[in-house]
């Protein structure tokens, strides 16, 4: 099943096409379970860019196709059979498992660069008919990011709303370019907070909220996920109880960035994150250019570039890295960071 360039722009003449394209796209699923257990049998460092394309292209049709149609559903309110209904449910639940393949293991060890282009991308369509890109980053080496942490980066389109939605969990959004709006329901009033550039928005466990893009050019925002977050997601007609409702900004501790002998080379910006769903650090490091960072770390460690380009190694291992692409370093591995321009790194540190 191969994208063409109707899929993202879908409509139906009557019922009688849509049930039709239902049963189609039912008659095709087959196709995914022989894909999941193949990624089920990834090894790190024997998994190609290529063979991830392949598999995500697949499973991108298949949300892309049944995101549409449960919006067309709900905009006509059309009733559709609970037995069509379900399979669709399944299908796309399959074909969201195959999107969340974990790109950590096309790395090498001990140091290796994911370029942005190898990245598998995500549709996901609003009611209103935009949709939004997203690409999933594990941290983990573990052959799906919902066996553990990852990160969600999104690409908003200009004056983007998302759909109404809530999970059972608390959500941190960091908004890395100008700003993201949040919209969330406060009893019969709409609330609105506001993360400027580098500064988090907050929902707790089963807010009903939205994050909006103002702007009028695409903004990037990123979002810490536990498994859970991933797959709890639920639209505004079918929410999980409301339990509690709530939003904040949250604005992280600015520092000097220094390396050997007090050099000062940029900014740290740090936030430490607790509650009793997520519990971790996130690091932004700000670096001038022509800057030198050595380093070593216990833990495996995961950087997305999010602006700038550089140059890591480690021994005769030697990776240019620009915009949005992903390093993995093992444990226990001494690396270089080597700065072409100014540049600025996302990391994070799973505390639990």
């Amino acid at each position: 099943m191969k994208r063409d360039k109707n899929i993202f722009n879908l409509s139906f003449k009557d019922r009688s096409e849509l049930l039709n394209e239902c049963r189609r796209l039912i008659s095709k699923s087959e196709v995914l379970d022989p894909i999941l257990q193949e990624i089920k049998n990834l090894k790190r460092g024997e998994v190609t860019p290529e063979s991830t394309l392949r598999r995500s292209e697949i499973g991108s049709c298949f949300t892309s196709e049944i995101q549409q149609i449960f919006n067309y559903i709900y905009n006509h309110r059309i009733v559709i059979d609970e037995e069509i209904e379900s399979e669709l449910s399944e299908i796309i639940r399959k074909a969201d498992a195959v999107l969340r393949e974990n790109i950590v293991l096309q790395s090498k060890p001990p140091i290796d660069v994911i370029k942005f282009e190898n990245v598998p991308v995500r549709y996901s369509h609003s009611p209103s008919g935009g949709r939004e890109q997203r690409w999933g980053y594990g941290l983990h080496k573990r052959p799906t990011t919902e066996q553990g942490y990852s990160i969600t980066m999104a690409l908003m389109p200009p004056r983007y709303i998302q759909s109404y939605h809530n999970h059972t969990i608390s959500e941190y959004t960091l908004s890395l370019d100008k700003e993201t709006v949040g919209f969330y329901c406060d009893g019969e009033y709409k609330r609105e907070k506001v993360a400027h550039r580098d500064e988090i928005i907050y929902f707790s466990a089963t807010t009903p909220h939205t994050l909006c893009n103002p702007t009028d050019s695409f903004s990037r925002n990123i979002t810490v996920k536990r498994p859970t977050g991933l797959v709890d997601w639920r639209p505004i007609n079918n929410l999980h109880p409301v339990k509690s409702i709530g939003s904040k900004i949250l604005t992280g501790e600015r520092s000097p960035l220094e390396v050997e002998r007090g050099t000062i080379i940029g900014t740290k910006i740090f936030f430490t994150i607790k509650d009793e769903y997520y519990d971790y650090e996130l690091k932004i490091l700000e670096i001038k250019e022509n800057s030198i960072m050595n380093c070593m770390y216990n833990e495996d460690k995961y950087f997305l570039v999010v602006e700038g380009e550089l140059l890591i190694s480690s021994g005769d291992i030697k990776k240019d890295c620009n915009k949005n692409d992903y390093i993995v370093i093992d444990e226990d591995t001494n690396f270089k960071i080597e700065t072409k321009t100014e540049t600025k790194l996302y990391t994070v540190k799973i505390r639990t």
